[in-house]
């Protein structure tokens, strides 16, 4: 039998311990994030299995763009659960699909204050659900001539992910593609300049973040007034995509007035801000949609599941292409369901607790003006390099430190981890400083104290 134990005699990072200081006695939440984060019943031949794997584990972790910490409890019912699962077999997928994907949706519906008439379909990411609806649109130049008028016009920021930035690049190769970009800075003004510019050109595509991958800077402050506007100056026909991914979890959203307009698509993960594990992205979007039903170019069997009925006659070349409701943007055999388990189990993990979105913006709004009250004045993490600080209650968790170029900044994070073994990421000249639940003052503490020896060196 396996022994028990219950965080002695383990690694102290396990207890997310290590870092305490006398300032965490001050910290509000910190019973809740030790329950939360307890090893508590945790059967030892786990633990000694994460001992394994944590040698080269930094000693805090800031990254931005990464995992957040799953909650141990969760994490371990989220596996007991997926292995008796995959013991059953195909009779799993029954349970999935009716009883697992459904909860994992109220769940959403829930966190964003949506009702049934708003439609969220899960994917493998985000960016395999934007490609898909993307696809939509390229109906419109399927079968024209290189001459042709008809092209897809493309309106986006120069601050999106990697991976929406390498697509749009690819579709440039295209001569019936067209893309504008406008800057993302100064955010103060996006709001304004994005539904100037909308109006200049019939796009068919608008794509921009809620809080922005590059320098994390909110540029719809207030989303709902911003996006109403912008769907009233434009065709109907115009996609308008968001991408929310650093802010689900990260402050209270209501997006029911913002998916309840036509052709309005909020896309989102449960990776880092709601800690729970890669592979799974969400799209929402109002279930009736102007113009008749959504048609991705890019489906698979999984977007009409009626065609393994046993009274079907299956698909054969020539056969219609539908959609099911709540499918639109399936594929083929959904791989999402693991990271699904680990949401639901980590969301009782937070009800069981009291956690909610609010507590956790609060927890690491603290963290920020502790950390900016001991900012040293000049240094490459400093006063001097803050990157425009915005409000609280419209902040992303992420602190950006702008640098002189990439290289400087590569030279930060290496840096911070050779002498402080503290891991954050940089991306062009930007260095990120991520926050979690998960962090504690003894972690800003720890991350203080390294940047005065950088500075001292």
């Amino acid at each position: 039998m396996n022994e028990v134990k219950h965080g002695k005699g383990h690694c102290s990072r396990y207890k997310n311990t290590a870092n305490r200081s006398k300032s965490d006695t001050l910290d509000p939440f910190q019973k809740i994030r030790e329950q939360l984060y307890s090893n508590e019943g945790i059967l030892s031949f786990l633990l000694d299995a994460v001992s394994c794997e944590s040698i080269t584990k930094p000693k805090v972790s800031f990254l931005d763009h990464a995992w957040g910490q799953i909650p141990p409890q969760a994490h371990v019912a989220s596996i007991r659960r997926l292995f008796g699962l995959y013991q059953i077999g195909n009779a799993s997928w029954q349970i999935m699909f009716e009883e697992i994907l459904p909860e994992s949706i109220r769940i959403i519906q829930n966190l964003v204050n949506v009702k049934s008439n708003i439609t969220i379909e899960f994917g493998h990411n985000s960016h395999e659900l934007i490609f898909r609806l993307l696809s939509i649109k390229f109906d419109k130049v399927m079968g024209a001539s290189s001459s042709s008028c008809h092209k897809i016009r493309i309106l986006t920021t120069n601050e999106e992910f990697y991976s929406f930035t390498r697509q749009v690049n690819r579709l440039l190769t295209m001569e019936t593609v067209e893309v504008d970009v406008i800057e993302a800075k100064p955010s103060n003004t996006f709001a304004k300049r994005l539904i100037a510019s909308a109006q200049k050109k019939n796009y068919d595509v608008i794509y921009f973040s809620h809080i922005t991958y590059l320098t994390q800077q909110n540029l719809i402050p207030d989303l709902v007034e911003c996006t109403r506007e912008l769907r009233r100056s434009i065709p109907a026909s115009c996609f308008i995509i968001i991408d929310g991914y650093h802010v689900l979890g990260v402050f209270q959203v209501d997006l029911s007035e913002v998916v309840a307009l036509p052709h309005v698509f909020y896309v989102s993960g449960i990776l880092k801000h709601l800690g729970s594990g890669a592979n799974a992205g969400l799209i929402l979007y109002r279930t009736t949609t102007p113009h008749g039903p959504l048609r991705p170019l890019s489906t698979g069997w999984f977007s009409d599941p009626s065609v393994l009925g046993l009274d079907s006659s299956g698909i054969e070349v020539g056969s219609p292409v539908n959609y099911a409701e709540g499918c639109v943007f399936a594929g083929s055999t959904p791989a999402y369901f693991p990271a699904l388990l680990t949401f639901t189990e980590v969301m009782k993990c937070w009800r069981s607790c009291g956690l909610t979105v609010d507590m956790i913006h609060l927890h690491v709004m603290s963290l920020h003006r502790y950390l900016l009250d001991h900012l040293p004045e000049v240094g490459p993490m400093s006063q001097a390099t803050l990157f425009s600080l915005q409000p609280e209650p419209i902040r992303s968790h992420t602190l950006v430190f702008e640098q002189d170029n990439a290289k400087r900044a590569k030279v930060v994070v290496e840096s911070l981890l050779s002498l402080g073994q503290i891991a954050l990421d940089s991306r062009k000249r930007y260095v990120r400083l991520g926050f979690g639940f998960y962090h504690s003052r003894g972690d800003v503490d720890h991350l203080l104290q390294t940047l005065q020896k950088i500075n001292d060196l």
